[in-house]
C-alpha cells in the first residue's frame, strides 16, 4: 500500500513539476536580462554611435524590449494597415517602407490586448510576447514528452530560456508567437488532433513569412504519424493546408486594399531590398565575410545546422528538416535577412530539442550551457544598445 502511495505521489510530482519549473526559468531569466539591459543602456548609451530612436516609453526597463522593427508592430496595432506611415512609431524609415511589410496576427493580438486590458500599446506588446513564451515552453515540454522522458523535456525547456538569443522572445516581435504556433502544429499532428493542427497552421501562416518554410516538415510529420502508409492517409491530410491558407488570407487582404496579390513581396523588394538569392551561397558569403555582423549571423546559422545534423538520430528526421529549413531557407530573400538571422533562431524549437539531446553529464553539454548563458548576456547588451549585429 505504501509503495502504491509513493508511486502516486511521484506521478503527481512529475505532472506538477513543469508548472513550477517553467515560471522559475522564465522569471529568473527575464529579471536578469532586464537588469543587464537597463544597466548596459545607462553605461553604453554614449558609445552606441546613435541615439535611442525606438524609445517608446520613458521607463528604460520597458523601452529596451521594443527594438528595431518593434515599431512597425506597434504601428499596426495602434493604427492598422495603411499605404503610408500614419505615426512616428517606426523609426529611421526608408521612403518605400510601409507597414504592409509585416504579417498581421501578432499586431492584431496586441490591439486585442489593448482593448481587453487598456494601457500603453508597448505594454500590451510585451504582455502578448511573454504569454506566448510561457505557453510555448509548456507545449514544448508536452511535445518532447511524447517521445522522450521528462528529464529531456525539462532540458529542452531550459535551453529555450538559455538560448543565446532567447531574450528576443520577450520583446515586441512576432518570434514568440511563431514559436508557440509552430510547436502547436507539430503537437497537434503528433497527437492526431488534425483540426487543432489545421487551425494552428492557419494562425502560423498569419504570423510570420517564414512559416512557409515549415510546410515540408509539417507534411513529413503527418506522413510519419500515419507510418508512411498511403492507405492510412485520408482527408485529415488537409491539416497540412493551414499554413498556405493563412498566407492566402493575408494576400487576399492586401489584394482587397491594393489590387495586388503579391503586394507583401513587392513591399519587401522596394522598401527592404529583398532579392532572390541562393541560400547556400549566401551562407558561405556570411561565414567568410569581413563584416562583423554578417560574420556572426552566418556563424550562428552554420553552428545551428551543424548541431541539428550532429544529433539527427536523436531528434528525428522531422525536427531535422524543420530546423534546417527555418535556418537556411530565409536566406532566399537575400542580404536583407542576414542581420535578423540570430533573432529568427530564437523561434526554431528543434534547436532546443537538439540541445536537450546532448547527454547532460557530457562535457559538451555543460560547456554549451555555460557558453549559451554568457553569450545571451553579451547579445542582450548589443541588442538593447542599438548595435546592428542582431536586429
Amino acid at each position: 500500500m505504501a509503495k502504491h502511495q509513493d508511486n502516486s505521489w511521484n506521478l503527481r510530482a512529475i505532472q506538477w513539476f513543469p508548472v513550477v519549473f517553467i515560471p522559475v526559468c522564465f522569471l529568473t531569466s527575464r529579471i536578469v536580462l532586464t537588469i543587464i539591459g537597463v544597466v548596459s543602456h545607462g553605461l553604453l548609451q554614449g558609445y552606441s554611435g546613435r541615439d535611442f530612436p525606438w524609445q517608446y516609453s520613458k521607463h528604460v526597463w520597458l523601452s529596451i524590449w521594443a527594438i528595431w522593427d518593434s515599431g512597425w508592430y506597434l504601428d499596426i496595432a495602434k493604427n492598422g494597415y495603411a499605404l503610408s506611415v500614419l505615426s512616428d512609431l517606426p523609426k529611421a524609415l526608408d521612403p518605400h517602407q510601409i507597414n504592409f511589410g509585416f504579417f498581421p496576427l501578432y499586431p492584431l493580438l496586441i490591439g486585442g490586448m489593448g482593448k481587453l486590458i487598456g494601457g500603453h500599446v508597448l505594454v500590451c506588446g510585451i504582455v502578448v510576447s511573454n504569454i506566448c513564451v510561457l505557453l510555448a515552453a509548456w507545449f514544448l515540454y508536452k511535445l518532447v514528452l511524447l517521445d522522450r522522458d521528462s528529464a529531456t523535456a525539462r532540458r529542452a525547456v531550459f535551453f529555450l530560456f538559455a538560448f543565446p538569443t532567447s531574450f528576443v522572445l520577450s520583446g515586441v516581435f512576432a518570434e514568440s508567437l511563431f514559436l508557440l504556433l509552430s510547436i502547436l502544429v507539430f503537437y497537434g499532428i503528433k497527437k492526431e488532433k488534425f483540426v487543432f493542427a489545421f487551425v494552428s497552421g492557419i494562425f502560423l501562416g498569419l504570423s510570420r513569412p517564414t512559416a512557409v518554410f515549415a510546410l515540408p516538415a509539417v507534411c513529413l510529420a503527418y506522413a510519419a504519424c500515419k507510418h508512411y502508409d498511403i492507405k492510412k492517409m485520408s482527408i485529415s491530410f488537409l491539416c497540412c493546408a493551414g499554413i498556405p491558407i493563412g498566407y492566402g488570407l493575408f494576400a487576399f487582404f492586401a489584394y482587397s486594399v491594393t489590387g495586388d496579390w503579391s503586394f507583401y513581396t513587392h513591399v519587401k523588394q522596394a522598401g527592404w531590398g529583398s532579392v532572390w538569392s541562393n541560400p547556400l551561397l549566401l551562407l558561405a558569403h556570411c561565414v567568410l565575410s569581413k563584416n562583423t555582423g554578417t560574420l556572426i549571423n552566418g556563424i550562428g546559422v552554420a553552428l545551428g545546422c551543424l548541431l541539428l545534423m550532429a544529433v539527427w538520430k536523436r531528434i528525428g528526421t522531422v525536427h531535422l528538416i524543420l530546423g534546417l529549413s527555418l535556418l537556411v531557407l530565409p536566406l532566399t530573400a537575400g542580404a536583407m535577412v542576414i542581420p535578423g538571422m540570430l533573432r529568427y533562431m530564437a523561434a526554431i524549437f528543434p534547436l532546443f530539442i537538439a540541445y536537450a539531446a546532448i547527454k547532460p553529464g557530457a562535457f559538451a553539454g555543460k560547456a554549451i550551457i555555460i557558453a549559451s548563458c554568457i553569450l545571451q548576456g553579451i547579445l542582450m547588451v548589443i541588442w538593447t544598445n542599438g548595435f546592428s549585429i542582431i536586429i
